[in-house]
Formats: C-alpha cells, sequence, structure tokens
C-alpha cells in the first residue's frame, strides 16, 4: 500500500462513514493469480493482511473485506448474458470470442471487458453504490457503466481523484516504480495524522497553484529524514467549503469528514509539538 492508495482510501471512507455506510475493501485476487503476479508478490492472505493492517493504523479499516474469486459463478452468468468471452489467460493480444477488440478503449488489461464486467458485478453484489477512484482509471468509467445499465443494474456514483506524485516526477506513485509504502513510513515513525494531513495540504496547495495532481514536495514523506507538511490542513471553514471538493457528489459528507479530520491533526500536532519540548 502507497500513498495513492491511502488518498484514495481516506475519500471512499470518509463517504461510507458519513452517509451511514459501510467501508468495503474488494480484493482482486482474480488479477492475482496471473502468473507473474505470483511470482512477484506476497502471498494472497499475507498481502491481504498487510493492507488491512495498514488501512486500520490510518483510520480507515474496512468494514468488510470481500475477494473477487469468491464471486466466480455469478461472474460467469453475467458473461454469458452480455455474450463476453473469458480469456483462458490474460496475456497481451488476447481478443475475446464474442466481443470486438477494445483497442480504444484503454492501453491495458484494465480495460478488458471481462475484467470490467467482473468489477461490476463485485461492487453490485457486496452492495457498493459510490466509489472515489484515482483519475488515472477515469477511461474505464464508461465501460464501467454500459456494463452496468446492460446487466440491469444502477450504476455507482463515480467520482475521480487527482493522483499522487513527488514533485519532480512526472509519473503517479506507482508499487511498480518503487513508491514508498505506507510500511515503510509506519516503520520510520511517522503518524497516520502526518501521512493523511500532509497529502490533504499537498492537494490543497497544488489546487491553488493551478495543478491537476497532488504534489508532494520533494523531501517530504520519505523514509529519512522525517518530514511533513506542518500546516497539514484546510485552515479555515471557508478555505475547505472552497476546496477542490466542493461541487462533487457526496461533498457534503467529504467535507465534514474533511472538517473532523483537520480538529484531530490539530490535537495531535498539539500534542507532538508538547512532547518534543519537554
Amino acid at each position: 500500500m502507497h500513498l495513492g492508495h491511502a488518498w484514495v482510501a481516506s475519500f471512499n471512507h470518509a463517504v461510507a462513514k458519513g452517509s451511514g455506510g459501510r467501508f468495503v475493501l474488494i480484493v482482486d485476487d482474480m488479477m492475482y493469480y496471473l502468473p507473474q503476479l505470483q511470482i512477484q508478490s506476497w502471498p494472497l492472505m499475507v498481502g491481504v493482511e498487510r493492507y488491512v493492517e495498514d488501512l486500520t493504523w490510518l483510520g480507515l479499516a474496512p468494514d468488510e473485506v470481500v475477494y473477487s474469486t469468491r464471486n466466480a459463478e455469478a461472474h460467469a452468468e453475467a458473461a454469458e448474458r452480455l455474450c463476453i468471452a473469458r480469456p483462458g489467460r490474460l496475456t497481451k493480444g488476447w481478443q475475446g470470442t464474442c466481443v470486438p477488440d477494445v483497442k480504444g478503449v484503454g492501453a491495458s488489461a484494465q480495460y478488458d471487458p471481462w475484467l470490467v464486467l467482473v468489477r461490476v458485478v463485485d461492487d453490485y453484489l457486496a452492495g457498493v453504490n459510490a466509489f472515489y477512484r484515482g483519475d488515472d482509471l477515469r477511461e474505464e468509467m464508461y465501460l464501467y457503466d454500459d456494463t452496468c445499465r446492460r446487466l440491469g443494474y444502477r450504476p455507482c456514483g463515480q467520482e475521480y481523484l487527482p493522483v499522487v506524485r513527488r514533485e519532480g516526477v512526472a509519473k503517479k506513485e506507482s508499487k511498480s516504480a518503487g513508491a514508498v509504502s505506507i510500511r515503510d513510513l509506519r516503520a520510520a515513525g511517522y503518524e497516520p495524522w502526518q501521512l493523511l494531513g500532509t497529502l490533504r495540504e499537498a492537494h490543497r496547495r497544488a489546487a491553488k497553484a493551478g495543478l491537476r495532481d497532488v504534489v508532494i514536495p520533494e523531501g517530504v514523506l520519505q523514509k529519512e529524514p522525517l518530514r511533513w507538511l506542518e500546516h497539514s490542513t484546510y485552515s479555515t471553514d471557508e478555505e475547505l467549503d472552497n476546496a477542490d471538493l466542493a461541487g462533487r457528489p457526496w461533498q457534503d459528507d467529504v467535507i465534514e469528514y474533511h472538517r473532523r479530520m483537520r480538529d484531530q491533526e490539530r490535537r495531535a500536532h498539539h500534542q507532538h509539538c508538547s512532547a518534543r519540548r519537554r
């Protein structure tokens, strides 16, 4: 789990808790079982346990964990209804036997009709009706909505957040690119409020500067030395109300969540400074 995951999870958690709903973690273990991922990743259950531990440490504990492969029968039934062929192996160049090639939809396997169908069915069975995702996945929105409607499901509310990247780095935080993990930052001595607060402050500063992404300043949230954004919150209610969050669906839930987090961070920061002075 890296900072980009934490950023998106904080918004989904805010919507769930602010609306009286559940925060559900859906494990995409179908993708995990691709041979390449099995070789280079943690054992599945260890990886899930670590992910849940990191979310809980951040104060974003999921109410339920769902494994995608346990919905295999429902996936197959939905695929038969829509005549979407399941690939024997998800390799480059695979083309469905029922649907045409979808090169125009996206450049990677994440936009494959079968994989989108799997996500739609998993969300429906888990009772998910709204979610935030990173802006890099926006291209999937239309295929997702179309699949929902063709299956007779009401499409989920979808919102897309600016991606998190480091100052001077063009690409977003990514495990494959060696991003510092939440586990690494925990071990280095950071507190949850320092991570989530810095992400919110970086978002505020980037939006104010007209930047599209959430840009973490150079040297901040690295393993050493410990550095975070001290003013790690929206400083006033007016500034929060006028932030980039305004105008989004569920904005009242999210803004109220950010107000609560701001107050918690102020208390934690005060305690941290008092302890340091002693």
